[in-house]
């Protein structure tokens, strides 16, 4: 006798032989059942670079509502517990909806997720009835008041965000609540401070200052180093510098960061001044693919930790110390701790840091002490790995100032970084790049492409003010077409106009295109001035800093416009009409204003300010003294294109009394002329032959030619009163070939060559001021 498969034996005695089924099936579990509802979300989670992210929060949603709905019209029962979840869930899905701005009127609004806040809104009341009438639930409060003030801030309803975060800080108790409790409503103070409009700087500082004396007093130092660096942060986008510098030598401290510059010994006289000379180091070829690094011949860079192995967070902060440290003394003009700490963040970068688990997703867990047996953890959104890598070449382009030579390392590093970028651009069809975690909604990756796109967008800006800087106007105005189709295909057009503005301006300065170079700086000067004092709001949920970053950048671009124009109307007045009309007193005052408003931002800006009071004045002495204070603050900076002017300046007013003292300060601005435009490889002698007998199609590249013929001619000048008449023939035929020159990038601008040529019998100091418009303003950029 056979027996089925799907039965077993069972013997109850040794005479009887009985079939037993097979057990009983456990109940039917009711397809409505709140904790499969309530399960869906988390089942359906993917992260935001994957195709089905937006049905997932779709399918998410209406299973929220669908259990919410139970307890109303089914007779499912539902505890207090399951409700307050199903209530928190539902919060939790809406809010990344509406952070996505999928729930907006405009085009990337879907109908499905119209009227959302007003639901979030009834959701958060329900839910916070429920914690507070069960003690059980306390712990959904916190989470709950944290989205709704959220919401509000989101809504431009800033008041009432912040002071509802107010009210939940004084109600935690340290006694029942858990510290991140206390941590995270800090945080988000700061948050809604940095992001509002405008800016609450006193506000961020004392919410950042109370959650330093909190984990201090709790002993979580990684807390404490968070709360100082997001200090840091705050400080350098509100230009803030005085404070800037010792928080930074703290923090480094505290890392175990020390960096040693061996500064060179001091000319014994101005006189002796040459191009800082550059070692070259090699850089670990692996991860930025970049070209060597230069730093000082005397800077030894020296980086020490504290021990061997780091937490994650104490890695990424580092990485945001380095780079903010690095842009604060690029600002400040001193180059040479600028570059050993990009060396020290290149070295960083290239051990794989970005790799490492807990940082390659941008979450990051923060080590606290544990106050239970259940410690609730405390994690954080930290920038983007993506957005860290790419931040990397446009620091590095910043940092490197010096434009001379045949691969000026400020262009390398761009254009290395735009390679970057179009590399990791997807093509059509292909998955986002980046890795995100699956709980995290579409709008952290929509932050994360947009901070992409707009560090695309600075490095064609640096890109440019190089190809200005270095009389390449093929390639300026390429670029500048380019930067124009990038803000406005990722519709970032309104932020960067003042400075597409400025760069025509400059262009068109050194074209010696007087009326659209002002036109251009009117537009500049007028468009940054409606971002200095922002009035629209945008119905976008914003949640970093870049707004108070911003106005910074306006009120910079502004002054840089208001510089050019100054430096453009000195050079058109004559000599005979400076100061002896109504215009020339108007102009004077006006200049003065912005020379001072040049020098309260500092940095490159001091040193054009200081150019123009030198311009400006009559006084022979105070000139030479602003002049003195400029070259100082360009050697700093490593900046030879704006050194090369001050050279040339400082000549002049020794040309006759001091020849020598000239002759050197003319020598070496030639030099630094000549290299601000060499070609990347240098000619032949036999090529040099070719092209002179068929004819260049371009204009031969010679650095910045006008301010060549410039300083030819005062040599000329010199070579003759000295009666060194052999140099005077030799320097005639030089001057000569810059005029052939300036004559072909005139007619290709389409100016005629009395525009472009210098009159012979023109005074030096007019000569020379005509110089300090056409070239001085381009490092403003």
């Amino acid at each position: 006798m056979s027996t089925p498969t799907h039965s077993r034996v069972v013997a109850d005695s040794p005479l009887k032989r009985k079939r037993v089924s097979s057990p009983t099936p456990p109940p039917h579990v009711h397809k409505d059942s709140p904790h499969l509802l309530l399960a869906l979300p988390a089942l359906l989670a993917v992260p935001p670079t994957h195709p089905n992210h937006v049905p997932s929060l779709q399918l998410s949603l209406l299973a929220a509502k669908r259990c919410i709905e139970l307890r109303t019209y089914s007779s499912v029962s539902m505890s207090a517990q399951v409700e307050c979840r199903a209530w928190t869930t539902f919060v939790e899905i809406a809010m990344k909806i509406v952070g996505a701005g999928l729930s907006s009127d405009g085009p990337e609004g879907v109908p499905w997720a119209r009227g959302l806040e007003t639901e979030i809104g009834s959701a958060v009341t329900k839910a916070l009835a429920l914690a507070q009438k069960y003690p059980s639930l306390r712990l959904y409060k916190h989470h709950l008041t944290l989205q709704h003030a959220q919401l509000a801030h989101w809504q431009h309803n800033y008041k009432f965000a912040r002071a509802l975060l107010r009210r939940h800080a004084t109600s935690l108790s340290p006694s029942t609540d858990p510290h991140p409790h206390f941590y995270t409503t800090h945080l988000a103070l700061v948050n809604f401070a940095l992001s509002s409009t405008p800016v609450d700087i006193p506000s961020a500082l004392h919410s950042i200052n109370a959650l330093v004396v909190l984990s201090e007093q709790w002993n979580d130092p990684e807390v404490a180093l968070l709360a100082k660096v997001i200090k840091l942060r705050a400080l350098v986008s509100s230009l803030r510098w005085a404070e800037v510098f010792p928080l930074l030598q703290t923090l480094e401290n505290e890392l175990g960061l020390i960096f040693i510059v061996n500064k060179p010994p001091k000319p014994e006289s101005s006189d002796e001044l040459k191009p800082i000379p550059t070692a070259i180091a090699p850089l670990a070829p692996r991860s930025l693919n970049t070209p060597t690094l230069p730093t000082p011949p005397t800077a030894s860079p020296t980086a020490t930790a504290k021990s061997p192995e780091r937490s994650t967070l104490w890695a990424s902060l580092e990485l945001h110390i380095l780079n903010l440290g690095v842009l604060a003394y690029v600002h400040a003009g001193r180059c040479d701790e600028a570059n050993i700490r990009v060396a020290r963040l290149h070295t960083v970068l290239d051990s794989g840091v970005l790799e490492r688990e807990g940082i390659r997703e941008g979450v990051i867990e923060v080590p606290i002490q544990a106050t239970n047996d259940h410690p609730i953890p405390l994690l954080i959104h930290t920038t983007h790995p993506r957005v860290l890598f790419h931040l990397a070449f446009l620091v590095s382009a910043v940092a490197m100032r010096d434009a001379t030579g045949r691969k000026p390392k400020p262009k390398v590093f761009a254009i290395e970084g735009l390679k970057v970028c179009d590399r990791e651009r997807p093509k059509d069809g292909q998955k986002p790049v980046g890795r995100y975690l699956s709980w995290v909604g579409l709008r952290v990756r929509q932050d994360v492409e947009e901070r992409l796109t707009k560090i695309e967008a600075d490095l064609l800006c640096e890109l440019v003010s190089v190809c200005i800087q270095r009389s390449e106007f093929s390639e300026a105005e390429e670029h500048i077409s380019r930067l124009i189709a990038h803000t406005r295909t990722h519709n970032l057009w309104s932020a960067y106009a003042p400075r597409i503005a400025l760069y025509h301006g400059h262009l068109a300065h050194l074209l010696l295109h007087p009326a659209r170079a002002l036109d251009c700086y009117a537009l500049a000067v007028h468009l940054a001035s409606q971002q200095e004092h922002p009035t629209n709001m945008s119905s976008k949920p914003t949640n970093d800093d870049t707004v108070h970053a911003g106005i910074a950048t306006a009120r910079f671009i502004r002054v840089a416009a208001q510089a050019g124009e100054v430096g453009l109307r000195l050079g058109m007045i004559r000599e005979g009409d400076r100061g002896s009309g109504v215009l020339g007193g108007e102009l004077r005052a006006w200049g003065g204003e912005v020379a001072r408003e040049c020098r309260e931002l500092g940095g490159t800006l001091e040193a054009v300010g200081r150019v123009l009071e030198a311009c400006l004045t009559d006084e022979i002495l105070a000139a030479k003294n602003q002049l003195k204070t400029s070259l100082s603050i360009t050697t700093g900076a490593l900046d030879n294109h704006l050194r090369a002017l001050v050279l040339a300046l400082v000549s002049a007013h020794y040309i006759h009394t001091a020849t020598d003292y000239a002759e050197v300060m003319l020598g070496t601005a030639r030099q630094l002329a000549a290299g601000l435009g060499a070609p990347a490889t240098k000619p032949s002698p036999k090529d040099r032959v070719t092209q002179a007998q068929d004819g260049a199609k371009e204009p031969r590249k010679v650095g910045n030619a006008r301010l060549g013929l410039w300083v030819g001619e005062r040599f000329l000048e010199i070579y003759r009163r000295t009666g060194r008449d052999k140099r005077a023939r030799q320097q005639t035929n030089l001057n000569a070939e810059f005029v052939r020159i300036l004559q072909d990038i005139g007619s290709k601008s389409g100016q005629g060559q009395k525009e472009v040529l210098s009159e012979a019998g023109k005074e030096e100091e007019t000569a020379v001021t005509m110089d300090v418009n056409v070239d001085v303003v381009m490092n403003t950029s």
